[in-house]
C-alpha cells in the first residue's frame, strides 16, 4: 500500500487518526495506488474506491458505493469482519490498527481469491473513517503452496534415503553376523563327511549331513547376495580393475561346474577364440558374473539339456554368451528379471525353487560397473541366452585411466 499524503505533506494512515482530508483531495491520491483502496465509514459502508478496486473485484464504482464492505467478502468471513470493524473503530487512535488481516475476497462472478487487508484510520471531512488496502495474494499463496509442496517432497525423499540407509546398514550387519557361524557349520560338516578317523558314517548320517551342507551353502549364498546388495546401494562396492585373459579365467572356473553337469547329464560346450582377448575388469567380480549365469543355466535346464558358453570380440569389447535349453522366460519376466528380489512366478520355476531374486540385479550392476552391458533373449520352453560385454584393453594405459 502506498502512503497518501495531505496537501501539507503529512502521510495518511500514520499513527494518528487526526489527519484531516477532503473527499476531493483524497480521491485523486487513491487513484495512484497500485493496491485496491476502499474507504469505509464506521458503519462499514463503502464511501470511496479507486480504479484498482474495480479491476480486482469486477464491480463498477457505482455498484460498490454505499454498499457494505462485506459485499467483497465470502459469507463465512462476514460476521467476523463486522465484529472486527466494531472493535477497530472503538479502539484508541494512538497507533495504526487492523494491519495484516488475512482473508479471501469475493469477485462479482463469485470466484474467491486470497487477499491481505490492512486498515488505517483517518479523518475525512471531519468524519472518522478507515482506509482499507486490499492486496491480491494469489501469486504469493501459489508460491507458498508450491514451496510447501516442494519442501514436503524433499522431506519425503530425505526420509526415504534415511530408511534406505538404515535398511542397508541392517542388512550389512545381519549378513556379517551370519557369515561366521555359517562358515563354521559348513566347515565342520565337510570334515565329518570326509574324515573317517572317528568311524564310518551310516547312509542316513551322510544323508542328513548332506542336507545340512546344502542348506548351509544356500544360506551362505543368500548372505553374500545381501552383502553385495548392501555394498552396491551404499556405494561401497570396490573394484580392482586389471587386464584379464578372459579365456584363462573361464577355463579356471569350469572344473567346479563339471560334477553338477555330470549329475544332470547336461552337455556343456565351450567356444573360445584362438587369440585370447584381454579385457579390463575385476577378476573376482567377472568370476561372480560367470558363476551366476552358469549356475542359473544349470539350475533351470532339465536333465540331458545343453549349455553353451562362447566368447566373441569386436573393436572395443568382448561379448560373453551363456545359452541353455532350459525352461525359458516370458517377455514379462524378462522385463523384470534384473530388478531386486524378482523371481519368475510360473509353474516351472516354482517346481525347481528359486533363490533370493538378487542374483541377476547384482550381476547387472557388476557388469555395468565394469563398463559393460547385459542382455537376455528367451522363449518359454526353448531356453535362454544371456550376453554381457566387457571392454577390451586397447592400450597399456587403459587400466590406469579407467581405474581412476
Amino acid at each position: 500500500m502506498v502512503n497518501v499524503q495531505t496537501t501539507d505533506g503529512r502521510e495518511v494512515g500514520g499513527s494518528s487518526p487526526s489527519l484531516r482530508l477532503s473527499s476531493s483531495s483524497l480521491g485523486a491520491f487513491l487513484e495512484i495506488s497500485p493496491d485496491a483502496l476502499v474507504l469505509i465509514n464506521q458503519a462499514g459502508i463503502i464511501v470511496m474506491v479507486n480504479q484498482q478496486t474495480e479491476a480486482l473485484f469486477g464491480y463498477s464504482r457505482a455498484q460498490l458505493l454505499d454498499q457494505p464492505l462485506e459485499q467483497l467478502l465470502p459469507e463465512r468471513f462476514r460476521d467476523g469482519h463486522r465484529e472486527y470493524l466494531a472493535r477497530y473503530f472503538s479502539a484508541p487512535r494512538t497507533r495504526p490498527l487492523g494491519a495484516g488481516l488475512p482473508l479471501f475476497g469475493l469477485r462479482q462472478d463469485g470466484t474467491e481469491f486470497p487477499v491481505d487487508i490492512s486498515l488505517k484510520p483517518l479523518l475525512l471531512d471531519e468524519r472518522l473513517v478507515a482506509l482499507a488496502a486490499v492486496r491480491d495474494m494469489s501469486a504469493q499463496r501459489h508460491m507458498e503452496e508450491e514451496l510447501a509442496k516442494r519442501n514436503g517432497e524433499l522431506e519425503r525423499m530425505r526420509q526415504e534415503r534415511e530408511v534406505d540407509r538404515m535398511k542397508s546398514e541392517f542388512v550389512s550387519l545381519v549378513s556379517h553376523e551370519l557369515r561366521t557361524p555359517l562358515t563354521s557349520i559348513k566347515g565342520y560338516v565337510d570334515v565329518l563327511l570326509t574324515d573317517q578317523t572317528d568311524g564310518e558314517l551310516t547312509g542316513l548320517q551322510r544323508e542328513f549331513l548332506g542336507i545340512i551342507r546344502n542348506n548351509a551353502r544356500r544360506l551362505t549364498n543368500t548372505t553374500n547376495d545381501l552383502l553385495d546388495l548392501s555394498h552396491l546401494e551404499s556405494g561401497k562396492m570396490e573394484l580392482h580393475l586389471e587386464a584379464l585373459n578372459i579365456n584363462l579365467l573361464i577355463s579356471e572356473l569350469l572344473p567346479s561346474f563339471q560334477p553338477a553337469w555330470d549329475e544332470k547329464r547336461q552337455t556343456f560346450t565351450l567356444h573360445l577364440p584362438e587369440e585370447a582377448p584381454t579385457v579390463l575388469g575385476d577378476a573376482d567380480r567377472v568370476t561372480q558374473i560367470l558363476t551366476n549365469l552358469l549356475s542359473n543355466a544349470h539350475k533351470y535346464t532339465p536333465e540331458g539339456g545343453r549349455i553353451d558358453l562362447s566368447v566373441e570380440t569386436n573393436e572395443c569389447s568382448a561379448c560373453i554368451t551363456v545359452a541353455d535349453t532350459g525352461i525359458g522366460l516370458s517377455l514379462e519376466e524378462q522385463v523384470h528379471l534384473f530388478t531386486h528380489f524378482y523371481r519368475a512366478d510360473n509353474t516351472a520355476t516354482k517346481a525347481i525353487g528359486g533363490g533370493t531374486g538378487l542374483g541377476f540385479s547384482i550381476t547387472q550392476s557388476l557388469v555395468e560397473m565394469q563398463g559393460g552391458e547385459i542382455q537376455v533373449d528367451s522363449t518359454p520352453g526353448h531356453g535362454s541366452t544371456f550376453r554381457f560385454t566387457l571392454p577390451l584393453v586397447q592400450q597399456p594405459t587403459d587400466v590406469n585411466e579407467i581405474a581412476r
